[in-house]
């Protein structure tokens, strides 16, 4: 199931692009003996807030009077909509906070986050601010039909841009070091 997440979160090339571009920028800086920086907000920081994914299209079908849970890729704060195939076949839509069983959702016995859903809809747009490791739970409320979701969730925020600049204080070589590769090559 993770692989298949990792899938599901790693499918829109512009932020795959702008994450591609972060993490070349550094290796670059090492290339050219810069080391990691002591400042977080620097590109050769020792990390990087990366993201390979904003949004996923859900395309899932649901049997009658079963559920199904979708891992959000992070924390954060979301926007998501989904909707029935047809105007009959009604729905349940939570989030979940993280550790939540989806099973006793169903059976109501545990938590949700307020606000943050609906009960018996054929269509259902909202957001919600979550913590990592939470879920949006579908259930099918029908009792004679599958439901043919479909839907989207963007993740709202983007990640902080690191400065580009590469951080002189985490230049590994002196210039003697310089001159002796320089011989070396030249």
């Amino acid at each position: 199931e993770r692989d298949s997440l990792l899938a599901t979160c790693s499918n829109f090339p512009d932020h795959l692009s702008r994450t591609v571009k972060k993490i070349l920028w550094h290796e670059i800086g090492h290339s050219m003996g810069y080391g990691h920086s002591s400042n977080p907000r620097n590109v050769m920081y020792r990390q990087t807030v990366t993201r390979f994914a904003v949004e996923r299209d859900i395309s899932k079908i649901i049997s009658q009077r079963w559920w199904r849970n979708i891992p959000l890729c992070g924390g954060g704060s979301y926007r998501y909509s989904f909707e029935s195939g047809d105007t009959y076949t009604r729905f349940d839509l939570f989030v979940l906070p993280p550790g939540v069983n989806a099973a006793d959702i169903s059976s109501g016995k545990d938590r949700i986050y307020i606000d943050c859903g609906k009960s018996n809809t054929t269509r259902y747009s909202g957001s919600c601010n979550v913590a990592k490791g939470a879920t949006i739970y579908v259930f099918n409320t029908s009792s004679y039909t599958a439901l043919r979701l479909s839907g989207e969730i963007i993740l709202l925020q983007e990640p902080p841009w690191p400065n580009m600049d590469w951080d002189g204080a985490a230049f590994q070589y002196d210039d003697a070091q310089l001159r002796k590769y320089w011989d070396l090559f030249h």
